[in-house]
């Protein structure tokens, strides 16, 4: 449809209903999409051994608390986040994080993110990756 002001066309975006994580319908129930955590912002680097945002320790994967009950984990349970990359050992915190999605410290969640890949449109460095949650015995 046009525009009146501009003539410009718009449509609607599709949106993908297939997401990953315990309660999706993605691929596996086990399969994440996870991002690094920094702080509120890119220039508030987070150094410390625990949060002072939302007390979490550094080696914390933050997860839905619905996805985790799906997974039958709870809070400090321990976890492998695994992909073709690498893994990342931590332990469950449950935040108010969207479903099928992780948190992990950065620089630490590194060695399950791939290097050199970039935003098409913007050129900013990509910190997501795709991750399967195992748990550990």
């Amino acid at each position: 449809m046009a525009l009146p002001d501009s003539g410009r066309p718009i449509s609607a975006a599709t949106l993908n209903s297939r997401r990953p994580g315990a309660g999706g319908t993605g691929p596996a129930p086990s399969i994440f999409r996870v991002s690094t955590r920094r702080g509120k912002q890119f220039n508030s680097l987070i150094y410390a051994e625990v949060d002072p945002i939302n007390g979490a320790p550094r080696d914390a994967v933050l997860m839905n608390p619905d996805d985790a009950a799906a997974l039958h984990l709870v809070k400090n349970d321990r976890v492998i986040l695994r992909n073709d990359l690498g893994s990342f050992a931590g332990r469950i915190f449950l935040a108010p994080i969207a479903r099928g999605n992780l948190q992990i410290h950065w620089p630490e969640g590194n060695v399950i993110i791939r290097r050199g890949v970039t935003d098409p449109a913007g050129g900013v460095p990509v910190c997501n990756a795709r991750v399967n949650v195992e748990r550990v015995a």
